[in-house]
């Protein structure tokens, strides 16, 4: 049997956004800074400006798929540090 976790954002069940301390642990913690966190991103595929970024992160405007998609494979996160920092509360578990 295969378990699927299903999650819910923080912003649907209206808190805060993503975990901005736990992102700005990971990039401290692999040494990156923003610009050549955005590079890196860049060269991934992801365009994203520095405004961008910061608007996101300030949660003004949540991070889309793609850019979490983005973010998980240049930092190198395990599935639990992506949901660590982009996601609330597992909302129920299904068979598959």
């Amino acid at each position: 049997k295969i378990f699927c976790n299903i999650k819910v954002s923080f912003k649907t069940l209206g808190g805060d956004l993503m975990n901005r301390n736990k992102l700005e642990s990971q990039l401290k913690l692999k040494g990156i800074k923003v610009k050549e966190f955005i590079k890196k991103l860049e060269d991934y595929g992801l365009t994203i400006s520095k405004s961008t970024y910061y608007k996101r992160m300030k949660g003004e405007c949540e991070f889309d798929t793609k850019e979490i998609k983005a973010i998980v494979h240049v930092l190198g996160l395990s599935a639990e540090e992506m949901n660590d920092i982009f996601f609330e509360e597992i909302v129920s578990k299904k068979t598959l």
